[in-house]
């Protein structure tokens, strides 16, 4: 699409700008450190020492240079990042496969996922997969693999179809889930960590305050008379102070087992949340998830950058002169360790709903990005009647110039004989409509002109595969399923979709489980198509009116 290859450029021309002011600036601060090297030295040798206001000025301009350039080295990586999911964009729709497959969801006992490729290579979750956080990953599988009610797929709707027109703020967040991405290690880590708690007993509390007071105290005494038994006072103080830090390491060890760049991860939680928290939405199911991350003094976003602040504090604690200079006089980590205690306690309860706010806007937006690439797909209507009629229903996978597109109606019938011969297309048309109809259940487009549809639970039987784990043969692999659908036609108004079942066996008896079948279908007015080479089953079904 135009829009992706003009973000391309526009990202390139970001990124190359960025790229030079972020060299020009790392020159600035050689300058600034050879500056430095030559005025102390010409300070010690002519020992004027008014040169220290000057070089205590260098220092300053370095960090803020140092700050400075760090800044344009995260534009320069976000501006990188972008224009790298435009171009994977354009690489897509010309045809290549460079999003994740979640071949860790297949699952050849599920209903219909493992028939009708929902996971791994080249499938319906590779094809729609935008996500970058474990439970965005997660719970796109779970929309994929579950029915949805009536209410919640008209709500998807709504959401989906606002969220697609949000392209930068849906690629920025994206960006910043690509920068420091989670897994499934990370995530469980954290929410398991969120759960320990701790504080500082009262005699600590109170020596972290009294202490470092007596340390200031003791040196403005011996500022004012430069007795050496306050400056002993001072050096008593500081051991106690490092004494009672001691007392504490392993649980400032235990708080910052595991964590190790996770600060990194927390804090672009943090920012993701930042951008939904300051968006204007419409749709109710949006606003209902950003009301989730909004809190009464600040929003879930702020909470978390302060808390990655809060980590990278603690963590200092690996630094031995930051322990003498800021501990041993102010008991520093002690007090960054009761800000880490606090913060759990008030907040540490709502992180994992704070992350599945996040996971669930990336489901969104995976949905809402495949409406984007697809203009012409249209949202179904979804029906309260048990109803099911597509017009030029295609397979959404399947390019469009070689994309075959057909018409089918049940209003006059409940299911359908397909028959031709082999290459014909039938399990491409039987896998469309199935896809599509999972499409439909998650809030979806799909590939049609018009729609009409009851959400219904999908049935399949068009690929079994046989089980030497389970010492099983592709015969009764076949039965198994075939029984897991009957069980589960009496539950719920179901649409099943069969592909020349039974092929384990000889003709008659092939013939006559497939018509026992079809029985069974009617009996508790399933919905189906049935795909099959045998046309005494076509003569045979005359007998039973759907």
């Amino acid at each position: 699409m135009l829009e992706y290859h003009n973000l391309v450029q526009q990202y390139n021309a970001e990124h190359k700008s960025l790229s030079a002011r972020y060299n020009t600036i790392g020159y600035i601060r050689l300058a600034v450190v050879i500056a430095f090297i030559l005025m102390f030295y010409l300070m010690i040798n002519s020992q004027v020492y008014l040169l220290l206001i000057a070089l205590f000025g260098l220092l300053i301009l370095f960090v803020f240079l140092l700050k400075l350039h760090q800044k344009v080295s995260y534009q320069r990586l976000l501006a990188q990042t972008l224009q790298k999911i435009n171009q994977d964009e354009i690489d897509f729709l010309a045809g290549a496969s460079p999003f994740e497959e979640g071949s860790e969801f297949i699952d050849p006992h599920h209903l219909y996922s493992y028939d009708l490729d929902i996971f791994g290579p080249n499938s319906l979750y590779q094809f729609l997969n935008r996500t970058t956080t474990h439970r965005g990953s997660k719970l796109l599988a779970h929309v994929l693999s579950q029915k949805k009610e009536h209410a919640e797929i008209l709500e998807s709707q709504k959401a989906i179809g606002e969220y697609s027109a949000m392209l930068h703020l849906r690629q920025k967040i994206r960006a910043l889930g690509l920068i420091h991405r989670d897994d499934e290690e990370h995530y469980r880590f954290l929410i398991y960590w969120m759960k320990q708690r701790g504080r500082l007993d009262g005699l600590t509390n109170l020596a972290i305050y009294l202490l470092p007071a007596l340390f200031i105290l003791i040196l403005l005494f011996f500022s004012f008379t430069l007795t050496m038994v306050w400056l002993n006072a001072a050096v008593v103080i500081l051991i106690l102070n490092l004494m009672l830090l001691g007392n504490f390491n392993k649980k400032i060890k235990a708080e910052l087992s595991g964590l190790e760049q996770l600060d990194s991860v927390i804090k672009h939680y943090g920012l993701m949340l930042d951008e939904l928290s300051v968006a204007e939405f419409k749709s109710s199911k949006l606003n209902k998830l950003k009301k989730k991350i909004l809190l009464d003094q600040d929003a879930a976003g702020a909470q978390l950058r302060n808390l990655a602040v809060i980590l990278n504090q603690l963590d200092s604690m690996a630094n031995g002169m930051a322990v003498l200079l800021f501990s041993g006089t102010v008991c520093y980590h002690l007090h960054v360790l009761k800000k880490l205690y606090r913060w759990k306690d008030v907040y540490g309860d709502q992180v994992r709903e704070w992350l599945e706010v996040l996971g669930e806007f990336e489901v969104i937006s995976s949905l809402a990005n495949f409406r984007y690439n697809n203009p012409d797909f249209i949202f179904p209507e979804i029906s309260n009647q048990v109803e099911m009629s597509f017009k030029d229903l295609g397979h959404p996978l399947v390019r469009e110039e070689v994309r075959v597109c057909n018409d089918i109606s049940f209003d006059d019938q409940r299911f359908v004989i397909l028959t031709g011969s082999n290459m014909s297309g039938k399990s491409t048309f039987l896998r469309s409509i199935g896809v599509n109809t999972i499409l439909a259940g998650a809030g979806s487009v799909i590939c049609a002109t018009a729609c009409r549809l009851y959400p219904f639970q999908v049935l399949v039987s068009m690929r079994v595969a046989d089980s030497l784990a389970e010492n099983e043969s592709y015969f009764y692999a076949e039965v198994k399923r075939l029984k897991q659908i009957t069980d589960t036609l009496a539950k719920s108004h179901c649409l099943v979709l069969l592909d020349e079942i039974l092929r384990g066996t000889n003709s008659d008896d092939k013939r006559t489980g497939t018509l026992e079948v079809i029985r069974r279908m009617v009996r508790e007015a399933a919905y189906g198509v049935i795909a099959t080479h045998d046309l005494e089953i076509c003569n045979e079904t005359g007998q039973h009116p759907c």
